[in-house]
């Protein structure tokens, strides 16, 4: 019984982790940049008026539509970044999607592809068995 308690306890301090981090994941256009001007988030870029703001940067955003048509297919995050670099998308710098998938994770949370519900079950999964 008090395998169980702690179990659950483990995963109550995950879930409040988790909604800490889901929070504040998307940038509001309207809102102050809080990052250096070249650490801007993917798909995003500092105005042209006002370095302060963020505004959407539309080759990067196009990337962003991609990525969430291939996640709506059942596919892991690395078969996303495979696809990617087989139809020729970059990102930043040039570089190729290959070993990026942290990035692609970041970015369809940021859009809500990856709800707090699919977190939750994530974490489930993996503390409890049975």
């Amino acid at each position: 019984m008090s395998a169980l308690l702690h179990r659950l306890a483990a995963i109550e301090g995950r879930l409040t982790a988790l909604e800490r981090r889901l929070v504040k994941r998307r940038p509001d256009t309207n809102a102050r940049r809080m990052t250096r001007v070249d650490r801007c988030p993917y798909g995003w870029k500092p105005s042209e008026k006002d370095s302060h703001v963020l505004v959407k940067y539309e080759p990067e955003q196009e990337v962003i539509r991609r990525m969430i048509g291939l996640a709506t297919k059942p596919l892991s995050l690395r078969e996303i970044c495979r696809r990617l670099d087989t139809e020729f998308y970059r990102r930043r710098g040039y570089k190729p999607w290959t070993g990026a998938h942290g990035l692609v994770r970041s970015v369809l949370r940021r859009e809500g592809i990856f709800a707090p519900d699919d977190a939750i079950a994530a974490v489930q999964r993996r503390f409890v068995r049975g």
